[in-house]
């Protein structure tokens, strides 16, 4: 330590006040020029004795000395860090979570922590003694200091701002009335609220923001709603959705909420459904009589959030009071209209399609409700059943033969025109059948556009993208992508996100598709297609512990034929990573079991060089619990897969100006010089003492690293690197 610094101790002797009042100082910003190093202050010895702004301690902690303390700014404040080494010094031993209150309650704020370092030795405890002691006094600081100086126009901008949890410029200067004059005073006026640059919002100290809480009363019930409505403009145009939700409801402004649901999809995101399903249950029950999409807003946040029995209680509700209900006919019939097809999406996700089961059928009744203009081809497009689309488009449980085909079938007429062209391409898709699996593409992509069904498109073009990367072409890639922007007007998450973890890089997913995996609520919900990308990170970030439990969990819910088979066998090439083989071959075992009826081969041909060396694997075992010929038409067509990826990779390097060349090891480049010279496989195998299938893995592996697509490509990169005979 510089022995020209002084330690708190020595400036409090030299001063003639307590050490624990320097550090106090020191923590408030009232000594110029000090340091810390590590719990200790360390002061200039030329630093003067605090006069202005010393925090004095009175004998009665209980008044006088929060009426000694000066203002002190919302940006003075204690750090979590400095409270809890200042009660430390003070030899009191809190629990973490008295030290919690105690931050949430004072914000850091010097004078009133003061009060409760001072107090607390002379109570029980913090709450119910000293925290109701400090609030009174620091609540009389308030009033005696800042609120009976202010104007009538200056508590009222304060009392609007206290309603408010969002204080960015903007909207405060319109909560001030855009009256700039005002805004200027209240920062000069009071210190407990201030401007945040760094965040372009103004802060309020947590106790003065619960003292305005006390006075709110003070606003009249249409001041009140005004600023809940500004307020709740604010959060929408700014995309805080579920707050805007919350600000309508308290404003009572029940028909701006709605209104605001319709730019929605059927399936609302988690938080904007729980705060339309909070909002609208507390809602009076004059605003439903009013609002004609109140009943079915109500049942879709229900569904939303997954709560499907209490869906159909709300539907049964609903639907006896409008029927009973008196007044306009007109607007019973909307109300009715809209609940019944909200009933119709209850129907649809409330049953898994066990058996070629379809929509339409007896489970699409859950509610009590039938199709009406199914049968007419005719019939307008609003008419057909909302069809949410998630992650895959059949809902076919049933792993029976037919079952998928069947399903698909039975959609048309029933649903939105282009939902039956979907499903039927992804049946080919799934089977491996790409070019039909196209033609039925973009058929479904035609229809949306022609119907602006956005939903529709971009599940139209997903498709293709995986075709594109399947095939290696990324120019047909980077075009279905850019196909997908110009739909629906921005990036389209999902697809980046498959598309980036396919080229392996991690970096450039979109980062709350990285984030943790999200409780799951249905299949065709955004948040468990959001899952599926998630898993796919995991898996080549080679995150498997976390992968496993997810998939233990989904796999135990996932009712979506396609997502089981999709999990089963990544799980088995995750358990071949982790070198646990026996549990990889039970897992390719269940998740063939799944896929054979249907002749669902996609989704092992998408793992690639993993699928591949399970396959590899399996096939070396004499008891393979899966037939031989399927594996080796699997370890084919995933090969291929895999060298195609490799190809795309290093042409998605190569256009990002990243060298992609690897060095080969000494083995590769020994059976290199063999493939050089004319040798085959075998003769390699011969020569070298290797088993032939060593061989098989040490020229992939060459490939891999050359991103050539045969043996010609391999030769040909050869040379032009430098490895020559």
């Amino acid at each position: 330590m510089n022995e020209h610094w002084l330690t708190a101790k020595e400036a409090a002797m030299r001063w003639g006040i307590k050490v624990r009042q320097v550090q106090a100082l020191c923590a408030a910003g009232k000594i110029a020029g000090v340091m810390r190093l590590g719990k200790q202050w360390l002061i200039p010895p030329d630093a003067p004795k605090p006069q202005d702004g010393r925090i004095r301690h009175a004998k009665d902690p209980a008044g006088a000395l929060l009426a000694a303390a000066p203002p002190i700014s919302a940006g003075s404040l204690y750090t979590e860090a400095e409270l809890f080494n200042y009660f430390e010094q003070e030899g009191l031993d809190l629990s973490p979570q008295t030290m919690r209150d105690i931050i949430h309650d004072t914000g850091g704020w010097p004078p009133a922590v003061d009060f409760i370092v001072r107090a607390l030795p002379h109570a029980p405890g913090y709450k119910g003694y000293v925290r109701e002691a400090m609030f009174n006094h620091v609540f009389a600081l308030f009033e005696r200091e800042i609120w009976n100086t202010a104007s009538a126009d200056m508590q009222r901008f304060w009392l609007r701002l206290s309603f408010s949890e969002h204080l960015a410029a903007s909207l405060v200067f319109k909560l001030a009335k855009e009256d700039e004059q005002l805004l200027a005073d209240a920062l000069a006026l009071c210190e407990q609220l201030c401007f945040d640059p760094l965040s372009g919002a103004y802060q309020i100290q947590p106790l003065f923001r619960a003292f305005l809480h006390g006075r709110q009363g003070f606003l009249t019930e249409d001041e009140q709603s005004e600023t809940f409505i500004t307020v709740a403009a604010w959060c929408k145009r700014h995309e805080y959705f579920a707050d805007a939700v919350c600000y309508y409801a308290k404003a009572g402004d029940y028909a701006a909420l709605l209104h605001m649901l319709a730019d929605f999809p059927t399936i609302l995101p988690a938080d904007v459904a729980q705060a339309v399903y909070e909002s609208l249950a507390a809602a009076p029950l004059y605003s439903f009589l009013k609002q004609t999409f109140f009943a079915g807003r109500h049942m879709q946040a229900a569904i939303s959030l997954g709560h499907f029995d209490e869906a159909v209680r709300l539907f049964g509700t609903y639907e006896k009071m409008l029927l009973e209900a008196p007044g306009d006919g007109d607007f019973g019939q909307g109300a009715l209209l809209f609940l019944r097809q909200m009933g119709e999406v209850a129907g649809f996700l409330c049953q898994c399609f066990d058996e070629g089961e379809v929509a339409g059928g007896p489970a699409l009744k859950i509610c009590g409700v039938t199709a009406v203009g199914r049968d007419d081809p005719g019939a307008p497009l609003g008419s057909a059943i909302p069809y949410p689309l998630g992650a895959w488009v059949s809902m076919v449980s049933s792993a029976q033969t037919g079952s998928l085909r069947a399903y698909a079938d039975s959609l048309t007429g029933l649903v939105n025109p282009g939902i039956p062209e979907l499903c039927q391409g992804e049946i080919h898709f799934y089977q491996g059948d790409f070019a039909k699996a196209e033609f039925f593409f973009a058929h479904a992509l035609e229809t949306a556009k022609k119907h602006e069904q956005a939903d529709t498109a971009k599940k139209a073009l997903f498709y293709p993208l995986r075709i594109a990367a399947a095939r290696g072409n990324p120019d047909a890639a980077v075009q279905t992508l850019d196909a997908l922007a110009d739909v629906t007007g921005e990036t389209d998450d999902i697809s980046l996100g498959w598309y980036y973890a396919y080229l392996r890089e991690a970096a450039l997913i979109p980062a709350w598709l990285k984030s943790a995996f999200v409780p799951y609520r249905h299949a065709n919900f955004l948040e468990n297609h959001a899952n599926q990308i998630r898993a796919r990170c995991h898996f080549i970030e080679k995150k498997q512990l976390a992968l496993l439990l997810y998939m233990e969990a989904a796999l135990a819910r996932e009712a979506v034929l396609y997502g089981r088979v999709e999990m089963l066998a990544m799980k088995a090439c995750l358990h071949m990573q982790m070198g646990e083989k026996e549990q990889a071959r039970g897992a390719l075992s269940a998740a063939y079991g799944q896929a054979r009826p249907n002749e669902i081969l996609t989704p092992f041909i998408e793992l690639g060089k993993d699928m591949r060396s399970l396959a590899t694997f399996a096939l070396s075992q004499k008891t393979a619990p899966v037939p031989e010929a399927w594996l080796m038409d699997v370890k084919k067509k995933a090969s291929s897969y895999a060298k195609k990826q490799s190809f795309m990779i290093a042409a998605h390097k190569k256009a990002r100006g990243e060298d992609d060349h690897k060095e080969l090891s000494f083995r590769e480049r020994s059976v290199l010089s063999d493939l050089q010279r004319g040798l085959s496989r075998a003769e390699i195998a011969a020569t070298q003492n290797l088993a032939i299938g060593t061989v098989n893995t040490v020229i992939n592996n060459i490939c891999a690293k050359f991103n050539a697509h045969n043996m010609i490509d391999v030769v040909r990169i050869a040379y032009e690197r430098g490895y020559v005979l």
